[in-house]
């Protein structure tokens, strides 16, 4: 079975999601940040993972891009979806619906939502006056949840 993760991040929580995935997928598992890298034809690829985080409701424009323009080759593979974010209740579902297509959204055979993870360090000023109101904190934390990433590769890998 071959695997592609593609994923967007903008502070680097997604890619660790991305590379605890990866250690988990059953046979080979490319993995490619689209901000930096060149996707790989997906025709030779059995299962497309596609993860990114959410800001104000959306995901990075890369990724909703590169959904849109693969959508009908997407259709045609097993894909799972995964979104890095603190939402915890039901509404991570509806955010989720607003990252993707519909129709990926609706054939996925996985949704994952990984946590949330903030290095205070490398986040802009906006990001930390975002934070500081709605989390009220000035620290650096990893929400990253294991366990959903293990549900969700056991599921990807059945």
């Amino acid at each position: 079975m071959k695997n592609l993760i593609i994923f967007t991040t903008k502070y680097g929580s997604v890619e660790k999601s991305a590379n605890l995935l990866q250690e988990k997928m059953n046979g080979e598992t490319k993995i490619v940040n689209l901000k930096k890298e060149t996707v790989p034809n997906i025709d030779s690829f059995d299962n497309i993972i596609l993860g990114g985080s959410v800001y104000m409701g959306r995901t990075q424009k890369e990724l909703m891009k590169f959904a849109r323009v693969n959508l009908q080759k997407l259709l045609e593979k097993r894909v799972g979806l995964f979104l890095n974010c603190a939402e915890n209740t039901e509404k991570k579902y509806e955010q989720c619906k607003n990252c993707f297509p519909a129709e990926l959204y609706d054939k996925a055979i996985v949704k994952g939502f990984f946590g949330d993870e903030i290095t205070w360090e490398k986040c802009s000023f906006f990001h930390k006056l975002i934070i500081k109101k709605i989390k009220k904190s000035k620290e650096s934390y990893s929400n990253i949840d294991m366990e959903e990433i293990a549900k969700f590769a056991e599921q990807m890998n059945s």
